[in-house]
């Protein structure tokens, strides 16, 4: 599902937003993120050098689901959740994100069960202080479901007020 939001802000500051996931805790306690735990009890797994960019990897292992998911599967069951982000610079952010039954060996490949979530953000200078912002949002379950694919829109729209609102 596409969308777009205008930023009165450089698309720099948008790129750093995207790039630190510790922020989902603080920022998006109630929508995106979750508990502060996600920032204080994980650290990205790994951080890679890309040749236009980087890849960030983040596990939060036997975790309580965050909000925007908890409103999509009705449960509050403990998760395995990751969150993989790649940047390529200058302005396009894939993000990969899942949340499987906790210890099921996600971890390890097994993404059976898994609800997977995947969008993609694209960063447009307008200005040296404006920035277009684009974005789609895609997961794997229930895809017939359009109350799912519009909770799951009205959830990110949601947090990136948030971040619109800290970064300007």
């Amino acid at each position: 599902m596409p969308d777009y939001l205008h930023y009165d802000a450089s698309y720099l500051l948008v790129v750093d937003n995207l790039s630190d996931f510790a922020h989902l805790a603080f920022v998006h306690a109630k929508t995106l993120g979750g508990s502060e735990e996600y920032a204080y009890d994980t650290k990205p797994v790994a951080i890679e050098r890309l040749e236009r960019g980087f890849r960030v990897t983040r596990w939060h292992m036997n975790a309580p689901p965050p909000p925007f998911h908890r409103r999509v599967v009705r449960n509050d069951n403990r998760v395995d959740r990751w969150n993989v982000g790649h940047m390529q610079i200058p302005g396009i952010f894939f993000l990969e994100s899942g949340f499987a039954p906790q210890g099921a060996g996600a971890e390890k490949g097994n993404l059976e069960g898994a609800k997977q979530y995947r969008n993609c953000q694209f960063l447009t200078p307008e200005t040296a202080g404006t920035t277009h912002f684009f974005w789609n949002y895609l997961h794997n379950f229930e895809i017939d479901n359009p109350t799912i694919a519009l909770s799951l829109r009205n959830s990110l729209v949601e947090g990136f007020l948030e971040d619109k609102a800290i970064i300007e």
